[in-house]
């Protein structure tokens, strides 16, 4: 499923399992790959807060939160828009590379 793939990808970009991107801890890498994750998955899939909130773990209340504070920390925060743009970056690299093994002759 691309939304799964999306969130591994993610992680991965961050340097953390989804497991622990999901778990109730609120060290500032975790918080940011949360973040994340949501904004992803808004912006590429057009998912609701009610949507996205299984997938980070987090209350429908708590991801429209996250939503709101994401979109305007790309805007305004530096760091999490440089975090927002390579996992962007990575995101699109690795569904083009997955398009062009899908495009591949099988033999």
């Amino acid at each position: 499923m691309k939304i799964d793939d999306s969130i591994s990808v993610i992680c991965q970009e961050m340097g953390l399992s989804y497991d622990y991107a999901k778990c109730p801890n609120r060290k500032r890498e975790v918080v940011d790959t949360r973040h994340l994750i949501a904004r992803i998955l808004k912006d590429q899939y057009d998912l609701s807060a009610a949507e996205i909130a299984p997938h980070i773990n987090r209350s429908r209340s708590n991801t429209v939160i996250s939503l709101r504070n994401s979109k305007a920390w790309v805007k305004i925060n530096k760091t999490f828009r440089e975090k927002y743009t390579r996992v962007k970056t990575a995101l699109e690299n690795h569904f083009k590379q997955k398009d062009l093994e899908s495009a591949l002759p099988q033999f």
